[in-house]
């Protein structure tokens, strides 16, 4: 006979070896920074490619050792089928774990599963090292499967039983795609562990478990795709949501009530007071051109920016009140980004539906603070106040809050608080994380 059924084994397992190193390298080499449990998916196949790695590669040595009547021969043998059978214990502890995950990112309520194979992987691990498994001939050096081999084969079936319960209880966990491709490994890996009973000399198990892991394989390269898909779309969408919440800002601060005073008063200006008029006008398109330039900014900017643009507000509003808008500044830091449009609308609130609502007018105090791990921008005016617990009617042309509220929360992780007392009146309070 040209080939034995060991030299068929050795060449079988070396293919095995290589798929499992090129699998391995396919996920160091081109894994992608992702969520935790893509972390955790990537790690557990990457153990079982290294599990069966190193079974195939065991088997190999201990079938190329076979008969070789040598000290090195004794241990490649009794070495090799030893760690070949413990490394498929181990190869179905992962698997396990794998499906868990897959199937409860979380873990929490699976964990007793998982537990419970691994118990049960270790009792196979010490069987395969006590040599309860395998027999090897002292005289030949010839290695076969002892009369206890059935309680390996037993534990493996146990384990993959447990999985399919697992998989069938939570199959609407998963897509169809994880389901069927979870349970043909399941049941592949099942048959082969029967079929090994009555085939020696060649490695069924270490075959299955080689093809089931190139349909986990797929499968999950397909999941994390359609999952980064998925991020990409909720990205894109977020932009479209901030860049509209942009135009609404834009907008809502360009009231044509605002530009006809504001016109109307550079008009009178320019009779009265030329150097005042100058001044208004140059405010005028500074505050227009930050508008503008607020729909092609979708990072934050500096306070600083923020502030010039709430001062010329403020200016152009004065001038239109009959001086019954007071602005004063305490400002204590500067040295922290805000997004674009996030500051002059709650000034503007405070103009809008604080002060001016009151016929004497009022103050507006505009305060910054730093902190170990914020800033803080507090807007405070001492205006008619409103009751916090009646809803906002969106009907009315005022600046929405929530439209900052929410830019704040998605460009630099901050939160807008507002207090508010009738006849008292209003605090709005920026707080912006430290290194964001």
């Amino acid at each position: 006979m040209l080939f034995s059924i060991y030299d068929i084994n050795v060449v079988l397992g070396i293919w095995c070896a290589a798929f499992s190193i090129v699998g391995l390298f396919c996920i160091v080499l081109f894994s992608q920074p992702a969520q935790r449990s893509a972390s955790w998916y990537r790690r557990n196949i990457s153990l079982m490619f290294i599990f069966n790695m190193v079974a195939a590669l065991s088997d190999s040595v201990a079938a190329i050792s076979r008969g070789v009547m040598s000290t090195e021969g004794w241990i490649g043998t009794h070495a090799g089928i030893a760690l070949t059978i413990s490394s498929m214990f181990l190869l179905a502890g992962a698997f396990t774990s794998y499906l868990c995950a897959r199937l409860e990112p979380s873990g929490d309520r699976l964990d007793w599963w998982g537990s419970t194979v691994w118990a049960i992987c270790g009792v196979g691990v010490a069987l395969a090292v006590a040599g309860l498994f395998f027999t090897v001939d002292p005289a030949t050096n010839y290695y076969a499967l002892s009369d206890k081999f059935w309680i390996s084969q037993l534990l493996a079936i146990i384990i993959q039983f447990g999985n399919l319960c697992v998989l069938v209880a939570n199959r609407s966990k998963v897509n169809a795609q994880t389901f069927y491709s979870m349970l043909i490994c399941i049941l592949l890996s099942t048959a082969s562990l029967f079929a090994q009973l009555f085939v020696s000399g060649l490695n069924v198990v270490q075959l299955a478990m080689t093809a089931s892991l190139m349909i986990m394989f797929v499968d999950l390269q397909t999941h994390l795709a359609q999952n980064m898909t998925l991020q990409q779309d909720a990205l894109a969408r977020r932009e479209r949501e901030l860049s509209d919440s942009r135009v609404q800002i834009m907008v809502s601060q360009i009231q044509p009530h605002f530009l006809y005073n504001t016109l109307d008063s550079i008009y009178y200006l320019c009779g009265k007071d030329p150097a005042r008029a100058r001044e208004a006008v140059s405010r005028f398109a500074d505050y227009l051109r930050m508008n503008v330039r607020s729909l092609r900014t979708t990072a934050p900017v500096p306070f600083t920016t923020e502030l010039d643009h709430v001062l010329n507000y403020v200016e152009l509003e004065k001038m239109s009140s009959d001086d019954t808008i007071n602005f004063e500044q305490d400002i204590q830091t500067t040295n922290f980004m805000l997004p674009a449009l996030s500051l002059q609308p709650l000034v503007e609130n405070a103009v809008k539906h604080g002060v001016t609502k009151r016929l004497e007018g009022g103050t507006i105090t505009l305060r910054t603070r730093e902190y170990d791990d914020r800033f803080e921008v507090i807007v405070e005016d001492d205006g008619v106040g409103f009751d916090t617990s009646v809803p906002v009617d969106e009907s009315r042309p005022h600046v929405g809050v929530q439209n900052v509220r929410q830019r704040l929360e998605a460009m630099c992780k901050g939160t807008l608080e507002v207090t508010s007392e009738p006849g008292v009146g209003t605090t709005a309070k920026i707080i912006v994380p430290r290194g964001v």
